[in-house]
């Protein structure tokens, strides 16, 4: 974590069982001149040693050198949150280089299996290390067909939402780069629009009027009606 606490009492049967007491020390030459003991109790937040101080009532005194070694966990530079289409699923990979795997889907391997919508994680181990890494897997913003603008025939959509380049189709089957469609038939009709990761298309239905503008109700069969 990269602030561990420790006890130092905690490693005194490494060196010693026969040590009445034990005083403990930042230096070498603290600890023999018996100059600035600290606590037993330590924050240690880089790889660096301690010096301990036995004595008892038979022997000589002793010193001993207690260096204390970060192994600092490894997170995977690859991961990353990605964007994809609500409906889909994706495989994520932490990549090479760690020891062991353990995705939230359950795979031990650096690839994640089929992974839907949501917050994933996986536990990376390295070194003797472990340490867990989330990765979002987030849904594409829904495209929303915000203009459509007709005119002698030309129809021209604005859309907004989701990833561009954006593509059009007035049948969900042909596809095109442009917005702009021309020589459309008049009637009810559709409009499709899907963005660049070509999810499932957002549909909105409009009409293309035949409005004459002109009306001569006068029975000879001409204009006598509007006609949509």
């Amino acid at each position: 974590s990269g602030n561990e606490p420790i006890n130092l009492n905690d490693y005194i049967n490494q060196f010693t069982t026969l040590a009445d007491t034990t005083v403990f020390y930042e230096t070498l030459n603290d600890a023999k001149k018996q100059l600035n003991s600290i606590s037993a109790s330590q924050d240690l937040k880089t790889s660096r040693s301690y010096f301990y101080r036995f004595e008892n009532g038979i022997n000589c005194p002793a010193v001993g050198e207690l260096k204390l070694i970060f192994k600092n966990p490894k997170i995977s530079d690859s991961l990353q949150d990605v964007i994809i289409c609500k409906e889909n699923q994706i495989v994520l990979d932490a990549g090479p280089g760690f020891d062991a795997y353990l995705w939230d889907s359950g795979s031990t391997n650096s690839d994640s299996g089929a992974l839907s919508i949501g917050i994933h994680w996986v536990d990376l181990t390295f070194d003797g290390c472990t340490t867990r890494q989330d990765v979002k897997v987030i849904a594409e913003e829904e495209v929303f067909i915000k203009i459509l603008e007709i005119e002698n025939d030309k129809l021209t959509i604005t859309a907004t939402g989701g990833t561009s380049p954006y593509e059009y189709s007035l049948d969900g089957t042909n596809w095109q780069s442009s917005n702009i469609f021309n020589n459309l038939p008049k009637g009810i009709q559709k409009v499709y629009v899907r963005s660049a990761k070509k999810c499932i298309p957002t549909v909105r239905e409009f009409s293309n009027i035949n409005l004459v503008n002109v009306i001569t109700p006068n029975g000879d069969g001409k204009n006598d009606v509007l006609d949509f």
